[in-house]
């Protein structure tokens, strides 16, 4: 998933969730009861107990904009100064176990497709407000599972197990100081929390959570099996058996599947903006959420708008302007050396940008320089460079097509989309098309 695309799902979950807020599994069916006609849980009312407006972003929804906002700024969201105000937190609470950063932390998993990176991240805005080792393992494996979601059904190994192998990798391999000093202080303490993440229930039939309960002592964990439970209903298309609800409650949502069982987390009531804002982009891996809802959500014009964002492995990024003028210098040095510039590379703010060759018409009758990012690194890792440089040079060659017509092979700009198969001479010869 693209940052884009998880963070409107968290902000759609959200929004759909502030219905039920701190509502017992009595008031939900009243509020379901009162609702028909709106069609909830599965269209936004607004309302509950802070009488917000629907499709309004709440808090949760602005911190995940900022995370998204800083990323796109500084190609990472590794602490700085202004992190902390960013997402609105205070002093870092060492016991608390509350879903606070979990609901947040979706938006982490477009920060990059590998491990590394995304693991980066997850603990970077997590340990800011909650430094239980707990919490840090929620917001990993919620991270983790939108990125190897195939592994929730493998019969060999249990996916917990595979996570707890990459995340224990990253933590005995970072040079990061927050995450060494927080492993200094809190490394004692990761055995437990490993076993009560061992502990707790992520299977699809035998998680119940519509059975009453008082609020659970780990309300972290708790929110992340709602939303393993949302995933697996979802991606399976099967209705919610009637024997797991509780007596008299309203059968009818449940039948629906795929994307609307994320009505059925705001079913849930109690804290069900954040259930929904942990389980909406969980849902949205396999199912895209309802366009016709989604486009009211107040909460997407929070983010940077997508001008002037590429995107390099599902991750979007605001591309600094300084970078294409040193792009641009590169890419004339080779030309007019004689060298390759299918794909060529600068170091720009301690970063590797690798460029794939690339102009775009601006109006009718100027064609100008504007290459593709393929891949960024901020690391100086030369296998890196090379593997992608290669990459990208292979890219380059697929972008070409050859013109059925004259059967010359063509750059992708003298074509007329990305599917070309005219090149723009017989376009004007053969259809009378002028560009």
């Amino acid at each position: 998933m693209n940052i884009e695309d998880t963070f409107n799902a968290l902000a759609f979950g959200e929004a759909l969730g502030i219905s039920s807020e701190k509502a017992s599994l009595e008031q939900v069916k009243f509020i379901y009861k009162m609702n028909l006609a709106n069609d909830w849980p599965f269209a936004c009312i607004g309302g509950g107990p802070r009488g917000m407006r629907a499709y309004l972003p709440s808090v949760t929804c602005k911190m995940a904009a900022n995370l998204v906002n800083t990323y796109r700024d500084n190609y990472s969201i590794l602490y700085d100064d202004d992190l902390e105000k960013l997402i609105g937190v205070g002093d870092q609470n060492n016991s608390d176990t509350s879903n606070t950063a979990l609901a947040r932390n979706a938006v982490t998993a477009g920060m990059g497709s590998y491990k590394e990176a995304i693991f980066d991240s997850a603990f970077t805005h997590t340990v800011l407000s909650h430094q239980a080792p707990i919490v840090i393992l929620c917001s990993a494996a919620q991270t983790w599972l939108l990125h190897n979601s195939e592994h929730l059904d493998d019969q060999d190994v249990d996916w917990r197990r595979l996570f707890q192998r990459d995340f224990e990798f990253w933590l005995a391999a970072t040079d990061y100081c927050l995450a060494i000093d927080w492993q200094d202080e809190f490394g004692a303490q990761l055995d437990d929390a490993w076993k009560l993440f061992d502990a707790a229930d992520f299977g699809k039939h035998s998680f119940r959570p519509f059975d009453e309960f008082d609020v659970p002592d780990n309300d972290c964990l708790f929110t992340l099996q709602i939303g393993v439970w949302a995933l697996r209903w979802s991606s399976d298309d099967e209705p919610y058996p009637e024997e797991y609800l509780p007596d008299d409650f309203p059968r009818e949502p449940f039948k629906r599947i795929g994307k609307d069982v994320i009505g059925w987390v705001a079913m849930l009531g109690r804290d069900a903006p954040a259930y929904c804002a942990v389980a909406g982009p969980l849902i949205a891996i396999y199912k895209y959420l309802d366009e016709e809802q989604l486009k009211f959500v107040l909460g997407r014009d929070l983010i940077y708008s997508t001008e002037q964002i590429f995107n390099h492995e599902n991750a979007f990024h605001k591309l600094n302007p300084s970078w294409l003028g040193l792009a641009e210098i590169e890419y004339k040095r080779l030309r007019n050396q004689g060298e390759n510039h299918d794909a060529f590379a600068i170091e720009a703010d301690n970063h590797h940008v690798v460029f794939i060759e690339n102009y775009q018409w601006r109006g009718s009758h100027e064609l100008v320089f504007a290459p593709r990012v393929w891949g960024i690194n901020r690391e100086h890792d030369p296998e890196w460079l090379a593997s992608s440089l290669a990459e990208a040079v292979e890219q380059r060659k697929l972008a070409r097509f050859t013109c059925k017509y004259c059967n010359e092979l063509c750059e992708p700009w003298n074509g007329d989309g990305d599917s070309s198969t005219v090149c723009h001479g017989c376009m004007t010869r053969h259809f009378g098309v002028v560009f």
